[in-house]
């Protein structure tokens, strides 16, 4: 089953290494040249081919330019790189397979560290789905185990989102965006220096779209604003505060209900797939919309100061989020068809800190020692299954360290390792509607030693090798609705089954960087093998036995002929083996191609039997895991006409991504049950015509995205589907001073 696709991958890259040889040969090294991205994704700064670990660096201006405002559209053309939604609309980033499998209700981690401006966003404060992206000066995606420098959550990779800071240059500008589906958004920035040594950057955006969903589910209602303030009069000791606040409206996510259309909507019934108002083919009318009122504000600060064994940091972070929502479902227990109001209510608080200490960047020996302090807490009360109220608190500390030596001016030798220990708590009371058999509380903690080791070797000055085998590990989750006790031989006992194990990953990866014909031509690619164990997942089963415990305790829910057992579980071992290739060329000063692409093999390695939807039990053994498409392509092609004031330039964008499993392991259900959690093979194409003045003081630019209107899966829970948004298209314009 590999080698074919070994085969092709090898040929692409054997083929542009030959071509690219020859050019070099032949060509002269005048010219235009690639961008280079400087990045800190080890903590340091570095051009993003310079580091030794499979990375994309997107700029802000590409972002902004390209009108892409949310995650899912900055990530979607990262190789290894896939995006979920759930109810509600939480955003799930999964790397090369590895994904947040559980529910969100379950304080279940992220697998993708989400790092804004050098500090960790705790999925209890928003995680991804609260993320504005303005004023960005560029985003780092880092494949791969990142558990020396980043810690816990970093087991897929991790996510770095780092805006403008101020400079001591006056400078402001702004942008404007027009499009379908009633898109207004505008964005600025202010940058003023005060004096020698302060400065002052300000910066803005708001966004208000209506939805994609016929009921109005999907919209986009937020504004947000960020201040930094920074102090450098060239001395050793430089110092940022800043403050960013956010506010989200409209609806909860996705669907009249917050859960998206019906989930055969997309199979046999021949509708619009964005149709979340007609259920049943129009049996039960329309479900009220739903609303949401969420708020954070984020306050934080940096201190860098240079000594003789190195730069000093210290970085803390506070943030504060309350979030307030009404959706509509039918209630425990009521008639089909009638929605009532289940209103919820929460808040979260996060502290961290992080003090490292960098080696000097002449160092034969480069290191960073470190350590970190994460504090987060949450309460939430909801009435969708029975009034309910759960809080949870979540406490991590650690101490790392990593080190570069060099042996000669072109082979270096890496090593990492960092000691985490990490616990939880929580709270659960509830109506006898939850189906609890009483108030369920339980603490858990983890430790956990992960590292790192491994060689880089630069085969010329623009060719660079690495090798590394490196761990990671995210925490146990909350198990669902667990109960305080569960049945036992004599009576009831304490249930030990409210938390799922931790996942432990261990990664031998292999790349190359390189680029060629005085940097026209860039060639990068690597190839991994993960084995990965106690993988996190939701088993979701709605045919559990009437008044039978599931497994975490808790008694199944009612849903009119449906009784429901949603319960955390782990898969016993996964074997992944993967390779990813980026390559871009700009073979002339008009004309740039850029092609990548992922290859992925993931399954479960080991004998398990999991409960499925329909309650038949299998063994997912040698079974595909969920959201791990076997292929990614993404390709790219520019060209700049050059016209009096300035450059024209049209781009078109090609992505095909094989077919994928979304859930768990529903899938394997026989026929139309199973084909809900399938997403086929797809094709989607987006077209852009920018025009850039001379003086690049201003730009314009049009885009059409998913030309093809292609309807694609992005979540399901085998009840109610998400789909990702329908064919767009707008213009953008953007000014600087």
């Amino acid at each position: 089953m590999l080698r074919p696709y070994r085969f092709g991958l090898a040929a692409i890259i054997g083929s542009a290494l030959s071509v690219c040889s020859a050019w070099a040969a032949a060509e002269d090294s005048a010219g235009p040249q690639l961008e280079e991205i400087v990045v800190t994704a080890e903590k340091v700064e570095n051009t993003a081919q310079k580091t030794a670990i499979s990375i994309t660096a997107i700029s802000g201006e590409d972002i902004d330019k390209q009108g892409r405002n949310d995650i899912n559209d900055v990530l979607k053309d990262v190789p290894g790189v896939t995006l979920t939604n759930a109810a509600g609309g939480q955003a799930n980033i999964n790397i090369r397979g590895i994904s947040s499998g559980a529910l969100p209700n379950t304080d279940a981690d992220p697998a993708a560290s989400l790092n804004v401006d050098g500090s960790y966003a705790s999925s209890l404060t928003g995680g991804a789905s609260a993320i504005s992206f303005f004023d960005v000066s560029r985003v780092e995606v880092l494949r791969g185990p990142q558990g020396t420098l980043y810690g816990r959550n970093a087991e897929a990779g991790a996510v770095n989102i780092l805006t403008n800071n101020p400079t001591h240059q006056y400078d402001a500008g702004g942008s404007l965006e027009f499009g379908n589906y009633a898109l207004v958004r505008g964005s600025g920035f202010v940058n003023i220096p005060l004096g020698d040594a302060w400065a002052l950057r300000g910066a803005f955006t708001n966004i208000n779209r209506r939805g994609y969903y016929t009921s109005g589910g999907d919209d986009a209602v937020a504004s947000a604003g960020r201040v930094k303030l920074r102090y450098d009069n060239g001395q050793p000791v430089t110092f940022l505060v800043g403050a960013e606040y956010v506010k989200q409206g409209g609806t909860i996510g996705v669907g009249g209900m917050g859960g998206g259309v019906p989930a055969w909507g997309l199979g046999n019934y021949a509708g619009d797939p964005w149709d979340d108002v007609t259920k049943d083919g129009g049996l039960t009318g329309d479900v009220p919309g739903s609303s949401q009122d969420n708020y954070s504000l984020k306050l934080w600060s940096q201190l860098d100061w240079e000594t003789g064994i190195g730069t000093f940091t210290v970085l803390p972070a506070q943030t504060h989020a309350y979030n307030s929502s009404i959706s509509y479902a039918v209630p425990m227990g009521g008639t089909a068809g009638t929605y009532a109001p289940s209103p919820a209510d929460g808040f979260a608080n996060q502290t961290s800190v992080e003090a490292r200490l960098v080696a000097p960047s002449t160092a034969t020996l480069k290191y960073v020692v470190g350590a970190f302090y994460s504090k987060a807490d949450s309460s939430a009360t909801s009435s969708t299954f029975g009034l309910n109220t759960t809080t949870v608190d979540q406490k991590s500390k650690a101490v790392f360290g990593q080190a570069t030596y060099s042996f000669t001016d072109t082979f270096r030798l890496i090593a990492g390792v960092r000691d985490t220990w990490d616990s939880k708590g929580f709270t659960a009371t509830a109506s006898p509607l939850s189906g609890l058999s009483g108030p369920a509380s339980g603490d858990a903690s983890w430790s956990r030693i992960d590292w790192k080791a491994g060689i880089e070797s630069d085969l010329s000055a623009n060719s660079l090798l690495y090798a590394t085998l490196a761990t990671g590990y995210r925490p146990g989750a909350i198990n669902a609705g667990s109960s305080a006790t569960v049945a036992g031989p004599t009576g009831p006992v304490a249930n030990t089954a409210l938390f799922t194990k931790p996942e432990e990953l261990t990664s031998l990866e292999v790349g190359s960087k390189n680029q060629f014909l005085d940097n026209r031509v860039r060639v990068n690619g690597d190839v991994y093998y993960y084995d990965y164990k106690n993988r996190q997942y939701t088993n979701f089963n709605t045919n559990a036995p009437a008044g039978v415990p599931c497994p975490n305790g808790q008694l199944p829910l009612q849903f009119g002929p449906d009784s429901v057992c949603l319960t955390e579980l782990n898969a016993a071992k996964v074997r992944m083996i993967g390779a990813e290739f980026e390559t871009q060329w700009l073979f002339t000063s008009a004309d740039t191609v850029g092609l990548t692409g992922a290859y992925l093999d993931a399954k479960a390695d080991a004998p398990q039997d999991t409960i499925l939807a329909n309650g038949t039990t299998v063994d997912i053994n040698g079974d595909t895991m969920p959201n791990s498409p076997k292929l990614q392509i993404n390709g790219n092609y520019q060209h700049a006409f050059g016209l009096a004031g300035g450059r024209l330039t049209p781009r078109v964008d090609v992505r095909y991504t094989s077919k994928q499993y979304l859930g768990a392991f529903d899938y394997l259900q026989p026929g139309a049950a199973g084909l809900v959690y399938v997403v086929e093979a797809h094709t989607q194409y987006d077209l852009s015509l920018g025009f850039n003045s001379s003086d690049d003081k201003w730009n314009l630019n049009g885009y059409v995205k998913n030309v093809g209107n292609k309807a694609v899966k992005d979540g399901t829970d085998g009840n109610y589907t998400q789909v990702a948004a329908p064919r767009t298209f707008g213009v953008v314009l953007s000014l600087k001073m």
